[in-house]
């Protein structure tokens, strides 16, 4: 019974380890838990060395339609109002990923980001990023699955729906 309640004490302590070192701070919690839960907490917490935390007000601009984007921004908390030709055509919040598309693309960005209310967002470097998803499988999945998901999100709110078998 001796070994039985020890192995039992030791197992417990590692998973209260486990616990404890992969736990996320409150603005890592809403980029976590984007993430598809076949994704390792290991690969999200290196995703996150690579951003670092900002702020931003009502009013400053994030990106500028057709000007090049220099990092992938994930809102962790906040609103963005998203412009094109001057028309306001989405709203982002919590949970969205701003110039994922120039991202993807390389190219500028495709539409005006402007802070409608106090935000809280990572900021990746989008060479930085690029480089280590270039350089590690794993996490180039992980970053794959989180926009896939942020993308079909964003369809679903625009209205658009996503298309039947897809």
């Amino acid at each position: 019974e001796v070994i039985f309640v020890a192995v039992n004490v030791g197992q417990l302590a590692i998973l209260w380890y486990y616990a404890r070192r992969h736990r996320f701070a409150e603005h890592e919690s809403p980029f976590a838990n984007s993430m598809p839960s076949s994704v390792d907490r290991r690969s999200i917490r290196r995703l996150l060395k690579l951003a670092n935390l900002r702020r931003a007000e009502p009013g400053d601009r994030l990106t500028t339609e057709g000007a090049l984007v220099d990092e992938l921004m994930f809102i962790a908390e906040g609103v963005v109002q998203i412009e094109k030709d001057g028309r306001i055509v989405a709203v982002c919040g919590p949970g969205d990923f701003l110039g994922e598309m120039s991202f993807v693309s390389g190219g500028p960005a495709s539409a005006t980001a402007v802070v409608a209310r106090p935000l809280r967002y990572l900021a990746f470097n989008q060479m930085r990023l690029r480089n280590a998803l270039e350089a590690d499988s794993e996490l180039k999945q992980a970053m794959d699955a989180s926009f896939n998901r942020n993308l079909v999100g964003k369809l679903a709110k625009s209205g658009m729906g996503v298309p039947a078998g897809t």
